[in-house]
């Protein structure tokens, strides 16, 4: 409303605390722990994103990285789908290396520590891409991802096995961003 601060009749505490207490709930259910697959569809991404409010990483690392950062994390994504930023970029998992239009804003938390690719859908935006979206498409060894831009033109088609590995069948140029906060 006219005259009041950005968030200023949010209760944050509240909704972070149920939100961390739903995750706890969901990483308990049968459905997470028997699945084959695990991939994240978020707002914000926990890792590879600069945030010039400090907001959204922050809170998501706090709520997320005790289930899905490390070497071994106690439960293990292939995937993490987000927006929040407005550009379209994937990073490397292991690295601080993310395919991009162009090189990405310096995140405050880089990949190093976690295993699965974050793909950032893109728009609206002053770039290139206005607009993006993906498709994954899972079988027995893996699956299949392809993201295409606001034409329809093909941006990336990547293969990810089980065993991590990842087929770039077409890609953006990749581009080391040294975060932060390392």
């Amino acid at each position: 409303t006219p005259g009041h601060t950005y968030c200023q009749w949010n209760m944050d505490e509240l909704f972070w605390q149920q939100e961390t207490e739903w995750l706890a709930t969901a990483m308990a259910d049968e459905k997470w722990t028997a699945a084959k697959r695990r991939i994240v569809i978020c707002h914000g991404a926990a890792y590879s994103h600069y945030d010039g409010c400090m907001t959204i990483p922050f809170v998501l690392q706090k709520m997320t990285d005790p289930y899905f950062e490390g070497a071994n994390p106690v439960s293990k994504l292939n995937m993490w789908l987000t927006g929040h930023i407005h550009r379209y970029l994937r990073s490397i998992p292991g690295t601080d290396d993310y395919a991009a239009e162009r090189q990405p804003i310096r995140p405050f938390k880089g990949g190093k520590t976690y295993t699965y690719p974050v793909l950032t859908v893109g728009g609206p935006s002053s770039l290139n891409i206005k607009a993006s979206c993906f498709r994954v498409d899972a079988d027995a060894d893996g699956f299949d991802v392809k993201s295409w831009d606001q034409d329809g033109n093909l941006l990336e088609d990547l293969r990810y096995d089980n065993d991590g590995t990842c087929t770039e069948r077409k890609a953006f140029e990749h581009y080391t961003v040294e975060p932060i906060n390392p």
